[in-house]
């Protein structure tokens, strides 16, 4: 399934041009195509589209050499179908994409993007077994292959390494010296505007009383350190207008390449430094109030929602400890909100003492984005005060980072983790996969270098709508799996607004239930049951794979380089 066209570049691709993409949906819908069209009414459509899945559900059975066909996807992809064509779905989320499936056969495009005719072609096309899936160019003959025996075997996977590699060979890290000596120019520049010295950079004190927060003139000393792009400064202006709480450190500002920047090497790191302030909902401080949430029967998060500059109370505090000690069924105590490790080492010291003194308690994570704001936080003060807690046999204690990119990976954090490691201290990181580090490879540089910290994987985190759902699964289908198992998290998530993380592995989670005209989908989703309480479903509506391409294509990648995307769902 060609998604640009013969003879076509950049413009040409299919869901830019409606036209194109209907001649594609009429391609792969066949014979059925018509008889949708010129069905009666609605009801009519429906009876067809369910003959139709009845018939590809047999044959999927009784075609000749079935056993030995791999009809995963065209199964998926029937059942997809007919959750479309139900009603009962139709009536959850409001519309029906079988009578805009309907009206676009008939010619019809208004309000429908090229972007909802090629998913619907991609659907078709997996259920009739036609899917020509192929994405990553020298590799796809290799995925999926034996690898052979003997020396050409070998030679055979030796060059699918070499294609790996030059793939990964595209993301520098923070670890080059390239990327360290023009950092390190950068760093020079920013003592010399902030007045500091070698010894004030090396202190993480410095650092806080020098970050950059929501006010006119932090925005006018970023424009003096940092060549903005117009829209990242108009973006930036609206955040601090509606009072956004997010700060940048010195040492972010230094991970910036501050004379301009390379959009192929610089766009990652530069969507983690300054998107946050011009993406980020703007929302009132919450420092103070301490809870504990339950993420199951064994585990909690004390939830310290401690912004830098937040006042806290010990009163609250021993509250949320309080409701912890008397809870003896949880054992996962996860210390999240704001950035827990920028409390004082007291105060640090003291959630531990108490932890500890809770025989129930037996493993204590804190979440952090200090290994990356300002790794120069982790003293070896800090490392002693969480290792004198972690007791093997006893308690384990674990510290989780949040790096997005490659480039987060600094000599700074290979410093900071070294330290908790050798206290005893687990380093783990949630790897969060966003739009402008989603990459072909880009994802697998990251923990290639996260391993090269010492730092071991944990969790994979996508936010709603940033990418699409499918691109993480694509990732973790194609480019992950040539990559060593150690190295792969075993969990990957999904951060919506007002509802709890959940597994997207676990595919009976979610359901396909319905594609907008847009071309965005809509997912059920049916949390994990807690307990055996009942659970809520709810419904995601994902971003666009045709908005994500054509955001892949503005920065200069190949969107036919991602074309399987379509049939990951």
């Amino acid at each position: 399934m060609d998604r640009r066209g013969a003879g076509t570049e950049g413009a040409g691709w299919l869901w830019r041009r409606p036209a194109a993409a209907l001649a594609e949906l009429r391609a792969a819908a066949g014979v059925l195509g018509p008889a949708l069209a010129e069905s009666v009414d609605l009801e009519a459509a429906r009876r067809t589209l369910r003959a139709w899945i009845e018939h590809r559900r047999r044959a999927l059975l009784d075609e000749d050499g079935a056993a030995d066909r791999d009809d995963a996807r065209p199964r998926a992809a029937v059942e997809v179908l007919e959750g479309l064509c139900g009603r009962r779905r139709e009536r959850r989320v409001g519309f029906s994409t079988l009578a805009l499936l309907r009206r676009a056969l008939g010619g019809d495009l208004t309000g429908i993007a090229a972007g909802f005719l090629l998913e619907i072609a991609a659907l078709l096309h997996d259920a009739t077994g036609t899917t020509d899936a192929a994405g990553l160019g020298a590799l796809d003959d290799a995925i999926g292959r034996e690898p052979g025996a003997g020396a050409e075997g070998s030679e055979r996977l030796d060059a699918v390494g070499a294609e790996v590699w030059r793939q990964i060979g595209r993301f520098p890290t923070g670890l080059d010296n390239a990327v360290i000596e023009r950092r390190d120019v950068a760093r020079r520049r920013i003592l010399a505007a902030f007045g500091g010295s070698d010894e004030d950079w090396d202190d993480p004190r410095w650092h806080r009383t020098n970050s950059l927060w929501r006010t006119p003139a932090a925005l006018d000393r970023l424009r003096e350190l940092v060549d903005l792009r117009a829209a990242e400064s108009e973006a930036i202006e609206a955040y601090v207008r509606a009072g956004g709480s997010l700060v940048i450190t010195p040492f972010q500002l230094s991970l910036l390449d501050l004379e301009g920047f390379d959009p192929e090497v610089d766009d990652a790191i530069r969507a983690r430094v300054l998107l946050p302030w011009a993406g980020a909902e703007a929302s009132p401080t919450r420092a103070g109030v301490e809870t504990v949430v339950r993420g199951g029967p064994l585990v909690a998060a004390l939830d310290l929602l401690c912004a830098p500059r937040g006042v806290r109370t010990e009163e609250a505090l021993d509250r949320a400890l309080d409701s912890l000690a008397e809870s003896a069924a949880i054992t996962d105590v996860r210390i999240v909100g704001g950035d827990p490790l920028l409390l004082a080492d007291a105060v640090i010291e003291r959630i531990m003492g108490r932890l500890a003194a809770m025989p129930h308690v037996t493993h204590v994570r804190w979440e952090t984005r200090a290994l990356v704001r300002t790794p120069m936080r982790i003293t070896p003060a800090l490392a002693g005060i969480l290792g004198r807690y972690h007791e093997p046999g006893r308690r384990s204690v674990a510290v989780v980072a949040h790096v997005a990119s490659a480039l987060e990976v600094t000599p700074e954090l290979v410093e900071a983790a070294a330290r908790l490691r050798c206290q005893g201290v687990g380093v783990y990181n949630d790897l969060r996969f966003a739009a402008p580090s989603s990459r072909r490879f880009e994802a697998v540089a990251t923990r290639l270098a996260l391993a090269r910290a010492g730092v071991e994987p944990g969790a994979e985190t996508i936010r709603a709508g940033q990418p699409p759902l499918a691109r993480l699964l694509q990732e973790r289908g194609e480019e992950a799996s040539l990559s060593p198992d150690l190295l792969r998290a075993d969990e990957l998530l999904l951060d919506a607004p007002g509802s709890q993380v959940d597994r997207l592995v676990d595919v009976s989670s979610r359901e396909l239930v319905a594609i907008r005209g847009d071309g965005r989908r809509v997912y059920m989703w049916r949390p994990q049951a807690r307990a055996g309480a009942p659970t809520r479903t709810w419904l995601h509506v994902d971003a666009a794979v045709a908005d994500y391409l054509d955001d892949l294509a503005e920065r200069g990648e190949d969107p036919d380089a991602y074309a399987s995307i379509w049939h990951y769902r």
